[in-house]
């Protein structure tokens, strides 16, 4: 008998775009972990694990490839191992996770989620799921460790809390189907088209790291708290101005965006949990949709009201989530093809409450994987309800380092307590650099120093590039050059206008605003010709 086969849902086509593109890697592989802090029967924390896997359609997901094109059917008889190891303290967990991390599944030959019980020699202990993306999302790893341990709670105290069968992920690919066919997806077409009618730019960050891998995924992640008390004052802003954390945050980027690159429209990615009701955020499996957020920073507005404008485009969003991505990038690239996506940046704010079930205490986390798809991911989060906030910052090595991060960072903490010691504040008002960032400037630029001046200038900048080419050599809002960069960009330019037919003591006239670029052509003008400058500032 055939097997029943179905279409990947739309999130799940994003997912596996992304495995093909950076095919034989773990760049799909979530992990979750659960910490119990009781004692535990081992034996019975395994059952509770095997039963959830039973009651859950998505667990019982199979892949086949049908005319080169992947489809997923069901497979009852699905099992797999569940090992139990041993481990001395709560330290080596996170080794455990890495290890576990590190495998790539094959997705049409096995199961694509393994579980592993682990056990402290105090008997307490706990569970970990590593799973691939096209079985679930992060929502997925919490509602599974929710579901274990009500499943264990369940049998240690002989009582059956939960259902024989839980919500099944079939039933949301047949509502997305509908859904697909509908005035509803017409409607939400309409909006999408209409909102990128124009193209907007596509927000990056810039770097001092040259490393040319532009399509390696291999990345790194960096983590900070914000403190309980910051996390008040910031809860206590959102609730007078009636906007929600998320917005706030993303609000804050936005300028960070806009103050470091000169840039009014652009794009950030959000993750959508794309679950319309309580049923689908009972069902397990792949849901979560990333979607384009629009933003447009017009600078003599207040930061406040500017946070009203994004907590109503958000809303609108909600409202058009389940529209496929890939559509609206469809979209956009009719009018321009050379767009590879509409976002380099996504961020994502993710809140859970704290984890009690019966007389069980148990806490959750999730465990990074050692890759990144986008430039860079800024997800916010508390999973334990603790009071302060974590950020992540997951980015690709190959764009950012860990120094330019903890600058992000500081940055954006900067801007944060801007806005909540002067809550009217001007967006023009509000200040990119920290102070320590200022005073290091006021210290630079108050030195000097005696040279020879019968040796051209070019000539004492070049010394500088060879002693110190990592050193700062110019700061311009925000933007930075290293000497080293410096000199590259003004001998690219110089090379430029020799092939272009320049020679030495050809006048070349240079016409441009105050910018970095405005150095960059005076020192290309050095490099082998006079120089004629107009400054129109």
């Amino acid at each position: 008998m055939d097997k029943k086969l179905y279409e990947l849902s739309n999130p799940q086509t994003s997912i596996w775009d992304t495995e093909q593109f950076y095919y034989g890697t773990n760049i799909n592989n979530i992990c979750g972990t659960a910490i119990i802090s009781n004692v535990l029967n081992f034996n019975i924390l395994k059952k509770a694990i095997e039963n959830v896997i039973q009651k859950n359609d998505s667990f019982k997901i199979r892949f086949i490839k049908k005319n080169n094109v992947l489809k997923q059917y069901i497979d009852s008889s699905i099992s797999t191992e569940i090992e139990l190891v041993s481990l001395k303290n709560k330290e080596e967990i996170s080794n455990l996770e890495q290890k576990l991390l590190c495998q790539v599944f094959k997705i049409t030959e096995e199961p694509i989620f393994k579980f592993v019980i682990f056990k402290l020699q105090d008997n307490t202990g706990g569970f970990m799921l590593n799973i691939h993306h096209l079985l679930a999302d992060s929502w997925t790893l919490g509602l599974t460790c929710k579901k274990i341990v009500q499943e264990y709670s369940s049998l240690i105290s002989n009582t059956d809390k939960t259902s024989e069968t839980d919500y099944s992920y079939i039933k949301y690919l047949e509502n997305e189907q509908e859904y697909m066919q509908s005035n509803r997806y017409q409607k939400d077409k309409l909006y999408w088209e209409k909102t990128f009618e124009t193209i907007p730019n596509i927000a990056t960050l810039p770097s001092r790291n040259s490393t040319n891998t532009e399509f390696s995924c291999d990345g790194n992640r960096d983590l900070f708290t914000i403190p309980t008390k910051l996390v008040k004052e910031i809860n206590q802003f959102c609730k007078k101005y009636n906007v929600s954390v998320f917005n706030f945050f993303m609000g804050i980027l936005a300028i960070y965006i806009n103050k470091l690159t000169n840039t009014d429209d652009f794009v950030i990615g959000t993750p959508i949990l794309n679950r319309a009701n309580s049923t689908e955020k009972n069902t397990t499996g792949m849901f979560v949709n990333i979607t384009p957020l629009r933003i447009t920073v017009e600078k003599n507005k207040y930061f406040s009201d500017f946070l009203q404008t994004i907590a109503k485009n958000s809303l609108a969003l909600l409202r058009h989530q389940k529209y496929p991505y890939k559509e609206i990038l469809d979209f956009v690239r009719k009018q321009d093809s050379s767009i590879p996506n509409l976002y380099n940046i996504i961020l994502s704010y993710q809140i859970t409450k704290a984890n009690l079930e019966g007389n069980l205490k148990y806490e959750t986390r999730w465990a990074f994987n050692g890759n990144s798809a986008d430039n860079l991911d800024v997800q916010i989060y508390d999973l334990n309800e603790t009071g302060s906030l974590n950020i992540a910052y997951d980015y690709k090595k190959s764009k950012y380092s860990t120094e330019e991060i903890k600058c992000l960072h500081s940055r954006i903490l900067s801007l944060i307590k801007q806005v909540l010691s002067e809550e009217n504040i001007e967006i023009t008002k509000l200040k990119i650099l920290t102070k320590n960032e200022e005073k290091e400037i006021l210290k630079f630029n108050k030195t000097a120093m005696l040279y020879n001046k019968n040796i051209p200038v070019i000539k004492h900048f070049e010394k500088q590039v060879s002693s110190t080419p990592n050193n700062i050599a110019l700061t311009f809002k925000g933007t930075q050059l290293t000497y080293k960069e410096l000199n590259e960009k003004a001998n690219s330019l110089a090379h430029h206008l020799r092939k272009a037919g320049v020679i030495n003591n050809t006048i070349v006239g240079i016409m441009v605003n105050r910018s970095v670029e405005m150095i960059v052509r005076n020192f290309s003008n050095f490099k082998g010709w006079r120089r004629i400058f107009a400054n129109r500032s």
